[in-house]
């Protein structure tokens, strides 16, 4: 085993994989002077920096957004995207209960008259509110 190849100082590997070919992104010499372009590119994500952390030099690598559906695909991410789904359907049900007793409260007010039209409007536009900062409460 060659201890001398030059190796991914992010993965440990040691050729071009699937994480693209080994570069030199710094100052730094020897074993630790090599990164995959790819791993280099999330190490750098998730440390939210733009310099080595050894030689403190600045890592010029051309840093673009990953596509959305990585999100959704990546594990690391099962969790947060399975509480934006029911948070999602979660406001769409209140979005429909909201509605349907607008369209309730809407078809017997005509003959009540504007005080009681004003209070049910007041009613469930603080219903409104507080499941709309419900939802809020539990996203954060």
């Amino acid at each position: 085993m060659d201890c001398e190849a030059p190796t991914c100082r992010i993965c440990y590997r040691r050729k071009a994989t699937g994480q693209g070919p080994l570069i030199a992104p710094c100052s730094c010499r020897g074993l630790i002077g090599f990164a995959h372009k790819r791993c280099l590119e999330t190490w750098l994500r998730e440390k939210d920096t733009n310099q080595c952390d050894v030689c403190l030099q600045p890592i010029s690598v051309r840093n673009k957004p990953m596509p959305i559906w990585y999100f959704f695909r990546d594990p690391k991410h099962r969790r947060d995207v399975v509480r934006m789904l029911v948070n999602a359907l979660s406001c769409l049900g209140d979005v429909m209960v909201l509605s349907f007793a607008w369209t309730y409260a809407s078809g017997f007010l005509g003959s009540v008259g504007w005080l009681t039209y004003l209070f049910i409007l007041g009613v469930l536009l603080f219903q409104t509110v507080f499941w709309m900062m419900v939802e809020v409460i539990r996203i954060v």
